[in-house]
């Protein structure tokens, strides 16, 4: 799962946020964005945002008895170089 979860959400969030110049407020409006290009994302059981201080946003996704949390930061760290 937490392979899945990196590759279904990294590219979308860091698109998203390139793109619009804002995190998405929530899940509907990401997978609506993703849907646009000709992906999904689905298989999930409930997927919560919290936009955090630092142009930061945090992801928690239950799927399958499992709860994966990932932070990511815009531009991304290797990017600010």
């Amino acid at each position: 799962m937490n392979r899945i979860f990196m590759l279904d959400w990294t590219v979308p969030l860091l698109v998203y946020r390139s793109e619009k110049g804002h995190w998405p407020k929530d899940y509907s409006e990401l997978s609506a964005f993703v849907e646009q290009s000709g992906g999904c994302l689905h298989g999930y059981d409930l997927v919560e945002f919290a936009e955090l201080p630092g142009d930061t946003l945090q992801v928690y996704v239950f799927a399958d008895g499992y709860t994966n949390r990932m932070t990511m930061t815009f531009p991304p760290p290797d990017q600010n170089k």
